[in-house]
C-alpha cells in the first residue's frame, strides 16, 4: 500500500531530480533558467520544488531550454499529477508563494505574459544566431552579463552607449530582476518596458497608468528603451523630465532609460555609461557561437575592435559562419548581418515588396517612430510586409522587428533615391539616419559611394565627417586599393582634380564660410602647382596671375624644389589610397583652416551681435596698441581712423608680403 502511494510522489521528485540536475550541468541560476525558457521565475521555482506538479508547458519549456528529452518528463509528470493536489484553491484563485505572499492568478496570468514578451525580445536580439546554438548563447549572456544596473526607488538613470554596445540587454537584466521581485512579492507590479517612440505622443504616465491600472504606489521597474530614435530630438529631453516627475510623484517606481551618447541630456548622476566590453569577453560570445576556429579568425589587431560590442559580436560571428574573413569595415559588417537575418526569414514575396521596406523604413526614420499602417498602403501590401517576417504590426501602428532592420531599408532607400538625402541630412533629421548613411556609403559601389558622399558633404558637412569618422577605424580596410582618380593624361594633374574636387565640395557645403577659410582670388579657389612622386604628393596654392590654370603640373616641385615665391604654401603628403581617404584628407585640410580661424576670433558673425562688438574693441586695441591704452580707457576714434588709414595706404601700395 505504501509503494502504491510512493509512486506518484516518486515520479514528481524525480520529474524534479531531472530539471534540477540538467540545470546544474548548465551552470544556470533559477532567474537565468526562468529568462531563458520565457518563463517567470516563481514559475520555475515552483516547478523545480513545489509539492505539485508543473503544468505541460512547463515542463516543455525547460527541457527545450535544459536541452532534455521531453518525452520521459512529460511521462513523468502526467504520473505524479494522477496523485499529487494542485495547491491552488479554485474558491479564491490564490496561490501561496514560497515567502508566504498571495497573488491573484490575474496578477500571476500578467506576471507570465511579461515574462514571454522579455524572452521574445531576448530571441529577436539573437536572430542571426544559429538555431543549434541559440539557447547556449542566450545562456551565455545571462550568465556572463554585466553587474546589474543600480536604480534606487523613486529616481531615473539612463543607460548609455552606441548602437548596439548592449544596452537594452543590461536593461532587460534589470528589468527580469524586477520580474522575480514581482514572482516573489504580490505587493511588488510587474516591470513594464516600453518603447519611448510609443510615449512621444501620449505622455509617459497614462502609459504606465495603462499598464499598470490606477494604483502607482506599489515597486515597479519601468525600462525606456530607444530613447535616441524618437522625433523631434527635443521630445527625449521631454520623456526624460516626465520621468523625472513620475518618479517625484510616485516614489517607489524606478525608470531606466536606454540612449545613444548624442541624445540624452541626463544630469551627471543619471548617466551611466556602458563600457565597451572586454576582449576577453568577446572572444568568449565569439568561441560559443562559431567555435574554437574564431580564435584563428581573431589574430589580427585591427579585427579585435569588433569584439567590443554585442552586436559587433554577432555580426562577426554571422560573417565567419558563412564563410566571410575579418577584414569588413564596422557599417559593411553590420549590413551584412542584417543580409544574413533576412535570409533565414526570407519567405517567397513579390519584387515590389522590397521596395516597400525601403519606403518604411524611410518613413520610420523620418518620424522617428511607428508609422500608422492604413496611411501606408492597402490591406494586402501589409499582409505582405507581415509575411516577411521583418515587420510588426498591432493594430494601426507598424515597425520593424529590429533597429537594425530600419537601418538597413534605410540605406537601401538612400542608395536607390526612395529618400531624399539633402533631407535626411538636415541638423534634425541625420541624427536619426546616421547609420544609414553609413551602411549606404560603405556598402554602395565605388561610383555610387563616392556619389553619395559628394552629395552629403554639400548638404551637410558635419553629418558627411561623422560618417568618414564612422568608417575611418582600423577595420575599414576593405575599400583599400580602389582609388578612383585615375583619368587620361597626366597622373598628376588627374591625382590633383581628384582632391580638388574634394576640397570644392567640402567648401560649398560651409557656405559663405569657404571662402574665408583657403585663399580665393575673384571668388575662385587659389589656383594650385601639383607633383607627383610615385605614391607621394605635392600640391602648392600659386600667388595671383602665376598660374594659366587651376591645377597645372610643376614637375620642379619635387623634393622640395621649385621657385617658393611664386607660392603661397606647399603641402607634401602621400597620396590617399581610395575615395573614402581623399574626403578625410579633404576636409582634414578646410578644419585646419576652420580652427585657426576660431583660434583668432576672425569667423564672420552678425553685425550687430555682441561678439562683433567684442571683437571691433579688441582689434581697436591692438592697433592702437603704441598708445598703451588703460584697460578701463575708452578707444579714441579719431587717432583709430589714422591709424587704419596709414594701414590701408601701405596695403594699397604693396604686390604681397609673407
Amino acid at each position: 500500500m505504501h509503494e502504491a502511494q510512493d509512486g506518484p510522489l516518486a515520479a514528481l521528485a524525480e520529474l524534479q531530480a531531472r530539471l534540477s540536475e540538467g540545470r546544474a550541468a548548465k551552470r544556470l541560476n533559477v532567474t537565468q533558467l526562468a529568462g531563458l525558457a520565457g518563463l517567470s521565475r516563481t514559475t520555475v521555482s515552483n516547478a523545480l520544488n513545489q509539492a505539485k506538479p508543473p503544468s505541460l508547458d512547463t515542463v516543455t519549456a525547460l527541457c527545450k531550454a535544459l536541452g532534455l528529452e521531453p518525452d520521459k518528463l512529460l511521462e513523468l509528470r502526467r504520473r505524479a499529477a494522477d496523485a499529487v493536489a494542485n495547491v491552488a484553491d479554485p474558491e479564491t484563485d490564490h496561490v501561496q508563494d514560497p515567502d508566504g505572499t498571495v497573488g491573484s492568478g490575474a496578477e500571476r496570468a500578467a506576471l507570465d505574459l511579461a515574462v514571454r514578451r522579455s524572452h521574445a525580445r531576448i530571441q529577436a536580439r539573437l536572430s542571426s544566431t544559429p538555431d543549434d546554438r541559440r539557447d547556449d548563447v542566450a545562456a551565455w549572456m545571462l550568465s556572463h552579463s554585466a553587474t546589474v544596473v543600480t536604480v534606487p526607488a523613486g529616481s531615473v538613470r539612463v543607460l548609455v552607449a552606441p548602437m548596439g554596445a548592449g544596452k537594452s540587454e543590461r536593461a532587460e537584466r534589470w528589468w527580469s530582476e524586477g520580474a522575480a521581485r514581482a514572482g516573489a512579492n504580490s505587493k511588488v507590479a510587474v516591470p513594464v518596458w516600453l518603447d519611448a517612440r510609443d510615449l512621444v505622443k501620449h505622455g509617459l504616465e497614462p502609459a504606465v497608468r495603462d499598464a499598470l491600472g490606477a494604483d502607482l504606489e506599489h515597486e515597479c521597474r519601468i525600462v525606456i528603451d530607444n530613447l535616441g530614435l524618437v522625433s523631434p530630438p527635443e521630445a527625449s529631453d521631454d520623456l526624460l523630465e516626465q520621468a523625472r516627475k513620475l518618479v517625484a510623484t510616485w516614489p517607489a517606481i524606478s525608470v531606466l532609460a536606454t540612449a545613444r551618447p548624442w541624445v540624452s541630456r541626463a544630469e551627471p548622476h543619471e548617466r551611466i555609461d556602458v563600457a565597451p566590453w572586454p576582449l576577453e569577453r568577446g572572444l568568449d560570445l565569439l568561441r560559443i557561437i562559431v567555435g574554437d576556429a574564431a580564435f584563428q579568425a581573431v589574430r589580427e589587431h585591427e579585427t579585435r575592435q569588433l569584439l567590443t560590442s554585442p552586436l559587433l559580436v554577432h555580426a562577426l560571428a554571422s560573417r565567419l559562419c558563412d564563410g566571410g574573413d575579418v577584414r569588413v569595415s564596422t557599417p559593411e559588417l553590420l549590413a551584412g548581418l542584417a543580409g544574413t537575418i533576412l535570409r533565414r526569414k526570407r519567405r517567397p514575396v513579390r519584387q515590389e515588396v522590397w521596395g516597400s521596406l525601403a519606403r518604411l523604413a524611410a518613413l520610420v526614420l523620418d518620424s522617428g517612430g511607428q508609422v500608422k499602417a492604413s496611411s501606408f498602403g492597402r490591406e494586402h501590401d501589409l499582409w505582405e510586409l507581415e509575411e516577411t517576417g521583418l515587420v510588426v504590426r498591432e493594430g494601426d501602428r507598424m515597425w520593424f522587428a529590429l533597429p537594425l532592420f530600419e537601418q538597413h531599408f534605410a540605406a537601401q532607400a538612400l542608395q536607390d533615391g526612395v529618400a531624399r538625402l539633402e533631407e535626411a541630412a538636415g541638423p534634425e533629421s541625420f541624427p536619426r539616419w546616421r547609420y544609414a548613411f553609413a551602411f549606404a556609403v560603405d556598402t554602395a559601389g565605388a561610383d555610387a559611394g563616392a556619389g553619395l558622399m559628394l552629395r552629403l558633404v554639400r548638404a551637410n558637412p558635419a553629418a558627411a565627417s561623422w560618417v568618414l569618422d564612422e568608417l575611418s577605424g582600423l577595420a575599414s580596410q576593405a575599400s583599400a586599393g580602389r582609388r578612383r582618380w585615375d583619368r587620361d593624361g597626366e597622373p598628376a594633374l588627374a591625382a590633383g582634380w581628384w582632391l580638388r574636387d574634394a576640397v570644392l565640395a567640402w567648401l560649398e557645403g560651409l557656405g559663405g564660410l569657404g571662402s574665408r577659410l583657403v585663399r580665393h582670388y575673384g571668388g575662385v579657389l587659389a589656383p594650385w602647382g601639383v607633383c607627383l612622386d610615385g605614391e607621394f604628393m605635392w600640391v602648392t596654392e600659386g600667388r595671383r596671375g602665376v598660374l594659366d590654370a587651376e591645377v597645372v603640373a610643376r614637375p620642379e616641385l619635387r623634393r622640395g624644389g621649385g621657385d617658393r615665391a611664386r607660392f603661397c604654401s606647399r603641402h607634401g603628403f602621400p597620396l590617399p589610397q581610395d575615395d573614402l581617404a581623399r574626403w578625410i584628407w579633404a576636409r582634414n585640410r578646410v578644419r585646419e583652416s576652420l580652427a585657426a580661424g576660431v583660434r583668432r576670433r576672425a569667423l564672420p558673425v552678425p553685425r550687430l551681435s555682441p561678439l562683433a562688438t567684442e571683437r571691433m574693441w579688441f582689434l581697436a586695441r591692438r592697433v592702437l596698441a603704441d598708445q598703451q591704452l588703460q584697460d578701463d580707457a575708452p578707444v579714441p576714434v579719431w587717432d583709430l581712423r589714422l591709424a587704419v588709414n596709414t594701414m590701408m595706404e601701405h596695403v594699397e601700395q604693396t604686390d604681397w608680403s609673407g
